[in-house]
């Protein structure tokens, strides 16, 4: 909770791909009810670095966690 506390407040977060799938994965791991917000996190570090592979994983793990298969498969094969 606490590394998450971090990222949510930090001025250089939005502005950083891996900051960005960092609290991505943060969110998605800590519950189901921040789906949403993962999501945004995770395109956000797609918008500003698209071939991170470690990004479209995650993307993927909350398309399936939302059961957006088709989604989930998307961002698997990118």
């Amino acid at each position: 909770n606490i590394g998450l506390d971090l990222l949510t407040n930090s001025k250089n977060t939005n502005s950083s791909s891996e900051l960005l799938y960092i609290k991505g994965r943060l969110l998605y791991l800590k519950d189901n009810k921040y789906i949403i917000d993962a999501q945004e996190a995770l395109n956000r570090s797609l918008q500003l670095k698209p071939d991170n592979p470690l990004s479209w994983c995650a993307l993927g793990n909350v398309y399936l966690l939302a059961s957006q298969f088709e989604d989930a498969v998307f961002c698997y094969v990118k």
